[in-house]
């Protein structure tokens, strides 16, 4: 089992995205320009209240930016911010790493009766955090 120190392969991973439903919203504003309120509870199936409080979460912390809708009066729209944009892929990444690792485990697990410890996986392969 992992120990903190064996742990640096998950620094890349974004604390805010790990909630299940504000890496959903972010993944939908994924190379879209603006997306309405309207279609992202569409999107997600959220109550428009608790979309609402994700999407403040979001952009408070600098991930996504709002502006009015030029179109309907009182409506608003989202997108990535640049730097949502860059943690977003890093996140993906890492998650993508995290999975090589436990896929590779889990086959060492099939061939020996014990894996290779996480650190000398990793050793073995570039991680997340060195991208």
């Amino acid at each position: 089992m992992p120990g903190r120190d064996d742990a640096g392969y998950l620094s890349g991973l974004e604390p805010m995205f790990l909630h299940p439903v504000r890496w959903v919203i972010v993944s939908l504003l994924r190379d879209r320009a603006w997306v309405d309120f309207s279609s992202l509870v569409a999107a997600t199936g959220l109550a428009p209240n608790f979309l609402s409080n994700q999407l403040w979460h979001l952009r408070r912390a600098g991930y996504i930016e709002k502006q009015k809708h030029p179109e309907h009066h009182g409506r608003s729209q989202w997108r990535l911010t640049l730097d949502g944009s860059a943690r977003l892929l890093s996140h993906d990444n890492c998650l993508l790493d995290v999975m090589a690792l436990t896929n590779a485990l889990a086959l060492q697990s099939i061939s020996r009766p014990w894996p290779q410890t996480v650190p000398e996986l990793l050793n073995a392969k570039q991680t997340c955090t060195e991208t």
